[in-house]
């Protein structure tokens, strides 16, 4: 597999590297390293740092770290190149067409869809240029919703539709609800705390709604930032930090309901389908998300939230509302919960990603390496 990210920290990636390591293939992780560090080994997953040395924050970043992750990974011989985004394809060609093997294009994002290529119109043609030549020598590409497997396949100029496979949760557990709980109702986000994801319009829709506290989970460089905006509204929220695995499934436990709003500032957050949609859903947290297609689908359609418009405070303070204290709404919301969580479990949605393999290769071959 190759990863343009921390891999380590990345759960998209671990899930999918456990789900085919139980399928019995070896799988080695490459990933962009700015020191010299030591493999690393999780459960049977692989972590190979690639030095890229002074490049990491310089334009020729993603090219040094082609070449580098090329002589890396072509030993020992894969039985397929997996690629994470569109950052990591040319080095996932060459390596498949040097080792003969199958091309595999996971696609997490829309990758000229970002916010940060919004006005770069030069790097928006190279990386789409990019990314329709390398996704249309893939033997198969995968995405993580049926919205962006429409895109890709229309402005990539596949011939296929991408396969889907979401971004299911791996956490584990269920809140309990009591209605007579006494104190502050408490709501929930987790994600990193970065510019442009409209945080601030949570935190201003937080200082309008009584009784009821924010915790975040989550860390980032504009922290600090975000804190100061708290203190100023006089929302009252706590920042808990960085939580994963069993500790966030703990941090959510008391949870009456979630929020999985995004700033629809660019194509790529229209087409969101964040992890936290599915965490809330697999722990049975009622939850409010952004009225943006891919949400709608999960989380309105489904019956297992309310979407409000992002932009608008009183959007987000009326479905906050109405799912902490319209007990028809919030008991129809958890009812469909109980019934529809374990179509947001990745122990279901994994079996996608095995299956895609298993097309490929005989069930069960540990000699297989990707």
């Amino acid at each position: 597999m190759l990863v343009f990210s921390e891999a380590t920290s990345d759960r998209r990636i671990l899930k999918e590297a456990k789900a085919l390591c139980e399928i019995g293939f070896g799988v080695t992780v490459l990933y962009p390293s700015e020191k010299n560090k030591k493999k690393t080994k999780i459960g049977k997953v692989i972590f190979v740092p690639v030095k890229t040395g002074p490049w990491t924050r310089t334009p020729l970043r993603f090219a040094v770290f082609w070449l580098c992750a090329i002589f890396a990974g072509n030993h020992p011989y894969p039985a397929a190149v997996h690629c994470h985004d569109a950052n990591t394809l040319p080095a996932g060609y060459c390596l498949s067409r040097i080792n003969r093997c199958k091309f595999i294009y996971d696609s997490h994002e829309f990758a000229t869809g970002v916010k940060e290529l919004r006005n770069k119109r030069f790097k928006r043609c190279l990386w789409a240029m990019t990314e329709i030549y390398f996704a249309g020598k893939a033997d198969a590409v995968i995405t993580v919703n049926r919205h962006l497997s429409r895109m890709l396949r229309r402005y990539r100029k596949l011939q296929f539709d991408p396969a889907v496979v979401m971004n299911a949760s791996d956490l584990i557990g269920s809140v309990k609800y009591d209605k007579k709980k006494a104190g502050k109702k408490r709501i929930v986000y987790h994600s990193a705390l970065v510019p442009g994801r409209g945080f601030e319009k949570i935190l201003e829709a937080v200082s309008r709604l009584d009784g009821v506290q924010l915790t975040v989970f989550g860390s980032g460089n504009s922290e600090s930032e975000f804190k100061k905006i708290a203190g100023k509204t006089g929302a009252d929220v706590v920042f808990a930090g960085w939580a994963e695995g069993e500790k966030l499934a703990e941090g959510l436990a008391e949870a009456d309901a979630g929020l999985s709003l995004i700033s629809g500032n660019c194509i790529n957050n229209r087409l969101s389908s964040a992890n936290k949609i599915f965490d809330y859903a697999c722990l049975s947290i009622p939850q409010v998300g952004s009225s943006h297609p891919v949400m709608r689908d999960l989380i309105e359609k489904k019956g297992i939230g309310l979407c409000a418009d992002e932009r608008d405070t009183e959007s987000i303070v009326t479905a906050v509302n109405k799912i902490l204290f319209d007990e028809k709404t919030r008991g129809a919301i958890l009812e469909n919960l109980m019934l529809k969580k374990s179509e947001y479990s990745w122990e279901s949605e994994k079996k996608r990603l095995q299956e895609l393999y298993v097309s490929f290769f005989r069930q069960g071959e540990t000699d297989d390496r990707i």
